[in-house]
């Protein structure tokens, strides 16, 4: 997304006699493919001039409407914005002139105006100081106005010179034009995303524009593509998220795109894929709606990025699991028994979190024996007396895939794996574990969370 000053429509008649009043702190809001708000995103800059040097002026205008084409007048005053005038040129949005010196009026003012179909805009005033003699730049610095842009997005660059009457034109360049071109006047413009999932053409990553002035430069780092590529180790999470979404556009699905594309159920602004293998290597990427200036449902999709899994050479406990019980009611864990350190009839909860899989990744360089253990505390709770505990077994289960070890709410070190195979990994998930709680009949009502302490060793 892209934030823009947006001027006031005023009238010919009024342009003649004094400028329309810009108003710089509006926006127009341009996102991929969407313009909500037409006008200026580039507007003309303030500059010093040499006498008789060649000055080039330009401005971009944001246009929902593809079949009409902008149509620009220009107008410029040199009584310092009293008059203005119409300039009797090409009506594109760029203007070069040869200004002339002139001791009592070294400034000429110019602002633009842009009809689109039955609409008018009008860009700030920008002023041209002329000078006779050329004042050497001694420094630079630039930056851009939107340093993330969506593909076919654009933004301008912004140079300040030292000294500011510095009177030196500054050049601009792209590191990598196939991603991100610039033109003489600093509008950067984005490449359009590319719709083969096979990602052959890169439509997305960084590019770095740097603008000079005689002899000095400075470079400046604009990221190309709403998705970028994720690298991550083995076993590790993989995030995909889109920043700067506005509040009309939606995700309604997430792809992961291998030799046959998937979808997902998930339309967060991220997603999370979880964990990784070295064949995971593939593409992700969103689809959107929104609700165009019609009223109609729209979709589009956002740049396709890639999924790199690096392979390690450690053994490394990769993912552990996140449990949620549930609740359980204050009556069955205060129910006298006649057993009084555990319930007759046992409060089994199941597992309701997603975050249920246990990996360990072995990639050891020389292979060694290793272990899994676990220690789990008790169930605390912090009132404002004092720590209530509950205490109880957890039974970690996976029928899927074999796996049946009990941790107890001790704290003792409790051995959980053992494989005979060295070069063996672990994936287990989780979601068929169970609690049950030891009866407490001064027990209080409240939230009550335990720490598991994974332990992974191998031999020496």
């Amino acid at each position: 997304m892209t934030i823009h000053a947006q001027p006031i429509p005023v009238t010919h008649s009024e342009s003649q006699s004094q400028p329309a009043q810009p108003v710089s702190s509006s926006a127009v809001v341009w996102f991929w493919w969407l313009v909500w708000r037409d006008g200026f995103n580039q507007q003309p800059a303030d500059m010093h001039g040499l006498a008789d040097k060649k000055v080039t002026l330009s401005v971009s205008v944001a246009n929902s409407n593809r079949d009409i084409q902008p149509h620009y007048t220009w107008w410029q005053s040199v009584d310092g914005g009293h008059q203005f005038s119409r300039i009797n040129t090409p009506h594109t949005k760029s203007y070069s002139f040869k200004p002339k010196y002139q001791a009592n009026r070294p400034t000429i003012k110019f602002q633009v105006q842009c009809d689109i179909g039955n609409r008018t805009y009008w860009s700030r005033v920008a002023t041209v100081t002329v000078t006779q003699k050329k004042v050497p730049a001694k420094g630079i610095h630039i930056k851009a106005e939107e340093p993330l842009l969506a593909n076919g997005g654009t933004t301008k660059m912004t140079a300040t010179l030292t000294p500011k009457n510095a009177t030196d034109r500054v050049r601009w360049e792209s590191d990598n034009p196939a991603l991100a071109t610039v033109d003489e006047t600093g509008l950067v413009t984005a490449c359009a995303a590319n719709v083969d999932l096979a990602q052959s053409k890169k439509d997305h990553g960084l590019v770095h524009i740097k603008g000079s002035a005689n002899g000095h430069s400075a470079t400046a780092t604009i990221q190309v593509g709403i998705l970028q590529d994720v690298q991550v180790n083995e076993g590790d999470a993989a995030t995909f998220s889109i920043t700067n979404l506005p509040a009309d556009v939606h995700v309604q699905a997430w792809h992961r795109v291998t030799r046959q594309k998937s979808n997902t159920n998930i339309v967060n602004k991220s997603y999370t894929f979880f964990p990784t293998h070295l064949d995971n290597d593939s593409s992700f990427f969103a689809t959107l709606t929104y609700t165009d200036k019609g009223g109609q449902l729209k979709t589009s999709n956002t740049n396709t990025a890639q999924l790199k899994v690096t392979k390690t050479t450690a053994l490394r406990l990769a993912t552990v699991p996140n449990f949620d019980f549930g609740s359980i009611s204050l009556a069955q864990l205060s129910a006298s028994q006649p057993a009084p350190s555990l319930l007759s009839h046992p409060a089994t909860m199941t597992n309701n979190s997603d975050h249920h899989q246990l990996v360990v990744i072995n990639h050891q360089t020389k292979q060694r024996p290793w272990q899994l253990s676990a220690k789990m505390t008790a169930f605390q709770m912090q009132t404002a007396r004092k720590t209530e505990k509950l205490t109880g077994n957890l039974f970690l289960k996976s029928e899927k895939d074999h796996f049946h070890q009990t941790l107890t709410t001790n704290g003792q070190v409790t051995q959980m794996t053992n494989p005979n195979d060295p070069n063996a990994d672990l994936s287990v998930h989780l979601c068929d574990s169970q609690l049950t709680l030891t009866r407490n009949p001064r027990a209080s009502l409240g939230s009550y969370r335990s720490t598991i302490t994974w332990i992974l060793t191998a031999a020496p």
